[in-house]
């Protein structure tokens, strides 16, 4: 869908129309190299954890297996039984996490105590 200054693109999973105006484009033409994600993670010099979930409806797992190959010592989980947000939904009512958002917090601990 094409607005006035941009256009609109549907997300999958809140089906919410949001909106990339042109200024947004120019700025990632502007600072292509700086927000390229790829070099970004070459050139970290400590470890990264990433956690994806097998059911993620907006990233597919593929991606998140390519940001581990671009850093040999990454450590890389995939969660399973959970979507893009661990299962969790705005506003979040109940009085436990989500098994799966829970998962990936221990996950995080782990690798930030280890």
């Amino acid at each position: 869908m094409e607005g006035e200054r941009g256009i609109f693109i549907k997300n999958r999973r809140t089906k919410q129309d949001m909106p990339m105006n042109y200024d947004f484009v120019q700025t990632l033409i502007s600072h292509q190299e700086e927000l390229n994600i790829e070099k970004s993670v070459r050139r970290l010099n400590k470890p990264i954890l990433v956690i994806h979930g097998v059911n993620d409806e907006t990233v597919s797992v593929e991606n998140a297996e390519r940001i581990k190959s671009w850093k040999s010592d990454a450590k890389f989980e995939v969660i399973a039984d959970c979507n893009h947000t661990f299962n969790g939904i705005h506003p979040w009512t109940d009085l436990e996490l989500p098994k799966a958002t829970l998962e990936a917090l221990e996950c995080s601990l782990a690798f930030l105590t280890a």
